[in-house]
């Protein structure tokens, strides 16, 4: 019997603010998803705040009272990621209590847990006659689960190796979402291109990453289609405090949608389209004209083929590590002038306990080799 499936992927995803905002704009944010996610059988995104109980109106930064998310299946999303590095924003129950929040109401969640073993566990879903697993990890060790305490699956080789292969043994089709990595560059580093070509060699059919807040490339290694970075979909990238760098870059995204088809053999053909996207200064997401999206859409075909050009992507890596260690050294005095020595060296601490930041630290001191 022949078998198909259409996925669909969108990068980081976040309605931490909207309580905010007018309703139009919420109801702009699930036409535009659900006008995609109507187009496939299944749909994912990187669920990147904390739903937190109905009262808390006085929240800031990356979190959101339950009362306004309600009607979150609208969307159209499937499935949320929320191993990411603002899921333990507001505590190890916040974690929890997402998760619950968003399975109540009609979504499945995964990449974290109650312990280290329910979070690394694969959700597995079936979808048009396939078994469909998806597994989850994140390099934001600061909320890792342990093994008997609540956070969120972490990067580490043997339990990615022990997740996929559960998940190879239980499902047709395996998908691996990584959250990791530095922002705001649009080429991935060399270390992770490693990893995420390791992990194809396990036999996953899709690998999806976010975190870098910016388009970066897409390829096919073996039978595997990598994906780097999908970008911002839904995203307060225009903030008057101006945090976020690169805007425009960052206003930038994609929604992927991968085709497969098997035959009555078994045999297999995966392909895959984009839909480019745009965020506005108002923090809208929308459908650029033509000429933009085909802008974007050559965007991405260059940060593609760099993939194949290691030199390329050591040089920049570098680039960026440099510019992370002087960012690192300006806030360690800053802090320190303020607030005394006692916080400078914290802030320190922090960067060399957190894998995601140990990880540019080391390609710093090896000139962008890591």
């Amino acid at each position: 019997m022949n078998k198909e499936i259409k996925l669909g992927f969108v990068g980081d995803f976040c309605l931490a603010g909207i309580h905010l905002k007018p309703r139009s704009y919420l109801e702009n944010i699930y036409e535009v998803s659900s006008s995609l996610n109507d187009q496939v059988d299944l749909a994912m995104a990187n669920h990147e705040f904390c739903i937190l109980p109905s009262g808390n109106e006085n929240i800031i930064e990356m979190g959101l009272s339950a009362e306004n998310m309600e009607d979150i299946k609208k969307a159209g999303f499937d499935i949320f990621c929320l191993a990411n590095n603002h899921i333990g924003d507001f505590g190890s129950q916040a974690i929890i209590d997402t998760k619950e929040f968003l399975e109540k109401h009609g979504c499945m969640a995964v990449g974290v847990g109650k312990n280290r073993e329910e979070a690394i566990e694969p959700l597995i879903t079936e979808s048009n006659g396939f078994r469909v697993a998806v597994v989850n990890f994140c390099d934001a060790t600061q909320y890792a689960a342990g093994k008997n305490s609540i956070g969120l699956a972490h990067i580490e080789k043997k339990l990615l190796t022990r997740s996929i292969s559960k998940a190879r043994k239980n499902a047709d089709i395996v998908i691996v979402v990584l959250h990791a990595d530095l922002e705001y560059t649009n080429y991935p580093s060399p270390a992770r291109v490693k990893l995420a070509r390791q992990l194809a060699e396990l036999g996953p059919d899709i690998i999806i990453q976010h975190h870098p807040h910016v388009l970066q490339g897409i390829e096919y290694y073996g039978n595997t289609l990598i994906a780097y970075s999908l970008g911002n979909f839904v995203f307060p990238v225009n903030r008057s405090d101006n945090r976020y760098k690169n805007r425009e870059n960052a206003c930038k995204s994609i929604y992927l949608s991968v085709h497969l088809k098997e035959d009555r053999e078994g045999k297999r053909e995966m392909t895959y389209d984009v839909v480019p996207v745009q965020i506005d200064k108002q923090n809208n997401t929308f459908f650029p004209e033509k000429e933009m999206s085909e802008a974007i859409k050559a965007d991405l075909k260059r940060y593609s083929e760099a993939l194949a050009d290691d030199k390329f992507l050591r040089e920049n890596y570098y680039n960026e590590c440099r510019k992370q260690m002087r960012d690192m050294v300006y806030d360690i005095y800053y802090r320190t002038a303020k607030r005394g020595i006692v916080a400078g060296f914290k802030y320190l601490k922090i960067h060399l306990e957190t894998k995601s930041h140990t990880n540019w630290i080391r390609g710093y001191f090896t000139f962008g080799r890591y």
